[in-house]
C-alpha cells in the first residue's frame, strides 16, 4: 500500500508526532505489509505531520461459537412409582398393581377408603372469578347452610326441604355429616348432593325452558344471585345471600338409571365451552377472595384424572399398570388437605383433573375414558396407607424416572421397567446455543456449564442438585432444580457438555438420545435447592384402613434408604 504524509498547521490540527507515528505502525500491522512511504511533503508551512491513507475493513475478534449439550434421564421428580417404570413391569416381567406399589412405594401396604367417600376440588381457573353453571334440562337449585331471611324474587318459591335417604356422606368443605336428598343423586349412583341437611331449597328450578344458567358472584361481602336461559345470558339479579358456602346442584335424576348422561349434570360456563362435572358446585368464601369447588365422590373424581395422568390406551396391554396409576392417585387425593376450603385441586400443582367432559358448538367430548374407568372399578376403594397408622399416603409419581427412583418419602429404588422400549423419556438431550445461558453480563463471556454436586442416588452420582455457569472472570452457582426448569428440562437426572465450533464426544455419564433443539432462556435467579418432598397429610374425613400385603413370588427388589448425600464432581 502507498502512505502519504501531509503537513498541516498546528493550530488545526493537534494529533501529535507521536500518535501520528502509532497510527502509522498500526496500520502496517494491521494490513501486515510494509508501507511505502513518499518523502515529498508539500510544504504548507510550520506544522505537525499526519498520517492520511486509503480507509481499511476494521479487524474484529470473533469469539468461539459454543453449544450447551444436555444430555439426560427421566421425566418428572423421580420420586415414588414412575409410570413407564408400572407398563415396563406389567408388560415385560408380568407384574401386578400390587407388585408395582409394592416396589415403588416401599414401607407402605394396601389400605381402604371408602368408595362413597367425597372430596372437594379447587377449580383453580374460576380463583377470584363469578361461577356461572348451566344445566341441559333446567334441573337447577340452590342450598344454603344457615340462611335466615332469604330473600325470594317472584320468579322463585322456596320448597321444603326433601326427604333425606338413609345413606350419610362426610363433607370435608362444610365439615358436617350431610345427607341426601332422596330423588337427587348427582355425585355416584350411592351418594347425592352434598348440601347440609337443614339446607334451604330454592325450588322450582331457576330459570323455566329447556336449560338453565345460574351464576354466583361475591359482591360486598354477599353472594349476588342471577340468572339466565344460557351461559351468555343476558343475567337477572334475583337475589342476594349471606352465607360462607352456596351449593349448585342438579335435581331431582335418577342418575342410576344413566349415570354418565352429562345432560343430567352441571356444566361450569368457560369462555368459548361448558366444562361437565359429576358431583356439586360450590361458591364458598376465603377470606374476601371467591373460591369455586367441585363437591364428588372420590370414585367419580377419579374418572376425570386416571385419564389425564396416564394414556389410557396403556390399558389394552398394561391394565395393571393403570390399576397401579388408580391406586396411587386414590392415595394421593386421600391423603391430601390443601386448604380449609378444599381438600385438593385440579391442576399439575395437585392431579390433573377435567372432570367430565366439554361442550362445545361442535357437541360433547368425553374426558373420561372406559379402560381407565375399569382399572378404577377393579381397584375400588383401595390406597396405600402406613402401615403403623392406617393413615392414607401421599403417593407422588412421574413419567419416568430414568432407572433409579429419586428416593424422598420413599426408599430410592432402581427402576429396571423404565428400560421398557416406547419410552420416551429414558434417555434424552437439548441443545442450547451458548449465548441463549446468560446469569450476569458483568462476567464476560459464558465459557461452560459444569454440574458441580449430585444427591448421590442413583448411577452416575444421580440428579443435579448445583450446576456452575462459567464466565471469563468468574462463576455463578445455581440449583440443578432451577436450571432444570428454567430451560425446562424433562428432569434434574442430567449431564452437560460445551462445544466449542464443532461437536465432540457426549459427556460422562451420557446415553445416545435424539437431539432436541431449543433456543432457550435466560436464568433470573438462583431459587435456591430442589423442593423437598412433602409428606402424608392427615386424611381428614376420609376413614382408611391398612390390609395385610404379602411379598409376590419372584418378585425382587432391590432398595436402599432414601437419605440424600451430596457428591460434589471435581
Amino acid at each position: 500500500m502507498t502512505v502519504r504524509v501531509r503537513v498541516f498547521p498546528l493550530v488545526t490540527h493537534r494529533l501529535g508526532i507521536i500518535s501520528a507515528l502509532c497510527v502509522y505502525a498500526l496500520m502496517i500491522a494491521a494490513t501486515g505489509a510494509s508501507a511505502q512511504t513518499d518523502t515529498t511533503v508539500p510544504s504548507t508551512g510550520a506544522g505537525t505531520p499526519v498520517v492520511d491513507s486509503a480507509p481499511s475493513a476494521p479487524t474484529t475478534t470473533v469469539a468461539p461459537k459454543r453449544t450447551l449439550v444436555i444430555t439426560g434421564r427421566g421425566f418428572g421428580h423421580g420420586r415414588g412409582l414412575g409410570q413407564w417404570g408400572a407398563y415396563g413391569y406389567a408388560t415385560t416381567k408380568g407384574w401386578t398393581s400390587r407388585d408395582i406399589l409394592g416396589h415403588f412405594y416401599g414401607g407402605t401396604v394396601p389400605g381402604a377408603v371408602s368408595p362413597t367417600s367425597a372430596i372437594g376440588v379447587r377449580i383453580s381457573a374460576l380463583d377470584a372469578k363469578p361461577l356461572a353453571v348451566y344445566q341441559p334440562k333446567g334441573r337447577l337449585y340452590l342450598r344454603v347452610e344457615g340462611v335466615a331471611g332469604l330473600i325470594v324474587p317472584p320468579a322463585l318459591t322456596v320448597g321444603a326441604v326433601a326427604p333425606v335417604a338413609a345413606v350419610p356422606i362426610s363433607d370435608p368443605v362444610v365439615g358436617a355429616a350431610v345427607t341426601v336428598p332422596a330423588g337427587a343423586e348427582s355425585a355416584s349412583p350411592t351418594t347425592t348432593t352434598m348440601a347440609p341437611a337443614n339446607a334451604t331449597v330454592i325450588d322450582p328450578p331457576l330459570s323455566s325452558g329447556p336449560g338453565a344458567a345460574v351464576r354466583i358472584r361475591l359482591s360486598r361481602g354477599a353472594w349476588e344471585v342471577s340468572d339466565a336461559t344460557s351461559c351468555s345470558g343476558p343475567w337477572t339479579v334475583r337475589t342476594s345471600l349471606s352465607s360462607r358456602t352456596v351449593t349448585i346442584t342438579t335435581g331431582p335424576v335418577d342418575l342410576a338409571a344413566n349415570p354418565d348422561d352429562h345432560t343430567n349434570m352441571l356444566q361450569v360456563c368457560e369462555d368459548a365451552q361448558r366444562r361437565v362435572y359429576r358431583g356439586d358446585m360450590l361458591a364458598i368464601t376465603d377470606g374476601k377472595i371467591q373460591r369455586s369447588v367441585n363437591l364428588v365422590g372420590i370414585e367419580a373424581y377419579l374418572r376425570g384424572v386416571v385419564p389425564r395422568e396416564i394414556s389410557a390406551s396403556w390399558g389394552d396391554s398394561g391394565l395393571e399398570a393403570v390399576k397401579a396409576q388408580a391406586v396411587a392417585a386414590r392415595s394421593y387425593a386421600a391423603a391430601e388437605k390443601r386448604s380449609g376450603f378444599s381438600n385438593t385441586c385440579d391442576t399439575i400443582s395437585c392431579q390433573v383433573y377435567g372432570g367430565r367432559g366439554v361442550v362445545t358448538t361442535k357437541g360433547f367430548t368425553s374426558l373420561e375414558d372406559p379402560r381407565t374407568d375399569r382399572a378404577i372399578a377393579e381397584t375400588a376403594g383401595e390406597i396405600r396407607v402406613n402401615p403403623k397408622t392406617g393413615v392414607a399416603i401421599r403417593t407422588e409419581f412421574s413419567a419416568s424416572t430414568g432407572g433409579h427412583t429419586a428416593g424422598g418419602e420413599f426408599p430410592a429404588v432402581v427402576d429396571e421397567g423404565d428400560a421398557v422400549d416406547p419410552n420416551p423419556n429414558r434417555n434424552w438431550e437439548r441443545r442450547l446455543p451458548g449465548d441463549a445461558v446468560r446469569k450476569s453480563t458483568k462476567l464476560g463471556a459464558l465459557i461452560d456449564v459444569k454440574v458441580t454436586a449430585r444427591d448421590g442416588i442413583g448411577p452416575d452420582g444421580g440428579r443435579a442438585s448445583s450446576v456452575a455457569l462459567v464466565y471469563e472472570k468468574g462463576s455463578v452457582s445455581v440449583s440443578g432444580a432451577e436450571f432444570m426448569r428454567t430451560f425446562s428440562l424433562k428432569s434434574s437426572y442430567f449431564f452437560t457438555q460445551m462445544l466449542v465450533d464443532g461437536p465432540s464426544s457426549p459427556p460422562a455419564g451420557a446415553v445416545a438420545a435424539t437431539p432436541d433443539t431449543d433456543p432457550g432462556q435466560a436464568l433470573t435467579g438462583d431459587a435456591g435447592g430442589p423442593v423437598a418432598a412433602l409428606g402424608a397429610l392427615p386424611v381428614g374425613v376420609l376413614t382408611t384402613a391398612a390390609t395385610p400385603e404379602s411379598t409376590p413370588t419372584g418378585v425382587t427388589t432391590t432398595t436402599r434408604k432414601s437419605k440424600t448425600k451430596t457428591t460434589t464432581v471435581k
